[in-house]
């Protein structure tokens, strides 16, 4: 393409050269004639005149040449001059390769349950269990000792075993008719139908003549305890602890359950084991289910579906 338009432009000088020299070429024939008119001058003045020294005047037709020929040279350097145009660069087009582009998934942020220290299920239980010692799902009365006083009192209704206290600081509990054992597994549910603060209800074991006692006691505010009771008062095995085992509220229901085995103990809300002790003090007695009040002076709770099973123990080998 950069050849062609420089020859064009050569072409184009070239025309305008052979104007040029068509130009000359007519000066040269009118020069030429002018030279023959001239030397037939001379040639009559020689036959008339004697010769004489004139000066020669110079041609005007030699100077048009020259200048001609000035213009040529100038054509002609113009020419060599665009004929050699200054090199320009040409963009070379590369083909543009992507970038990779890396998409990092955004992890959906959710809500992560931490399981509380020394909470674990207890599907192992159900193997260890044996035969089903009490059964009760207080659709009838098996034998409670069902009692109303000032203090307090309990009622079976809508299949629900109701056990209440109406004064602050008050404690009531009622035997159950189920057996007095050693080793067991209990499980029952509870409901606070009218519950504050610090209240508190749940299960006694190994309840003997004297009423003393092994209890485990849920709050009205979400926490447990566990505590050992005897003639000279109550100790605490298990100081009151905040878990998230229990599920909050009124007229909700909570599992609560004990493992019984020699001296050691182990306590389950929700089928989720929240604490584990071991004490001998008490070594048998029967079972019972309590409501104690503090401050608020009416306190209201309901028990369903309570089971108490006996124990497979495995026996301990004997070292040889």
């Amino acid at each position: 393409m950069q050849s062609k338009g420089i020859l064009s432009g050569m072409e184009q000088s070239g025309v305008q050269s052979k104007g040029i020299l068509s130009g000359m070429e007519q000066s040269g024939v009118q020069s030429k004639d002018a030279k023959l008119l001239h030397r037939s001058t001379n040639m009559q003045h020689h036959h008339l005149t004697h010769p004489q020294s004139h000066p020669c005047p110079r041609p005007r037709h030699s100077l048009a040449i020259v200048a001609g020929w000035l213009i040529i040279a100038v054509l002609t350097l113009t020419g060599c001059q665009d004929a050699d145009p200054t090199p320009t660069t040409t963009p070379i087009l590369l083909e543009s390769t992507p970038t990779p582009t890396f998409i990092f998934p955004t992890m959906a942020l959710t809500a992560t349950l931490t399981p509380e220290p020394g909470s674990t299920a207890t599907p192992d239980l159900q193997s260890g269990l044996g035969a089903v010692l009490y059964q009760d799902d207080f659709d009838r009365d098996l034998g409670w000792e069902l009692d109303q006083s000032d203090l307090g009192g309990s009622s079976l209704f809508n299949g629900r075993l109701s056990l209440a206290v109406r004064q602050p600081n008050a404690f009531y509990f009622l035997r159950s008719p189920a057996p007095a054992t050693s080793d067991f597994f209990l499980k029952v549910s509870v409901r606070s139908e009218l519950c504050s603060g610090g209240d508190e209800f749940g299960v006694m074991y190994r309840v003997n003549s004297l009423n003393e006692h092994y209890r485990f006691a849920l709050t009205c505010d979400g926490a447990a305890r566990v505590s050992r009771v005897l003639e000279g008062g109550e100790n605490a095995l298990v100081p009151i602890t905040q878990t998230y085992a229990i599920f909050p509220g009124i007229l909700v229901d909570n599992h609560i359950s004990v493992w019984a085995s020699g001296n050691i103990f182990r306590f389950y809300i929700n089928d989720m084991e929240v604490f584990s002790v071991r004490d001998s003090a008490l070594q048998t007695g029967g079972l019972a289910l309590f409501v104690r009040s503090r401050r608020g002076g009416q306190t209201t709770v309901s028990f369903d579906n309570l089971t108490l099973h006996s124990l497979i123990l495995t026996p301990t080998p004997t070292p040889p």
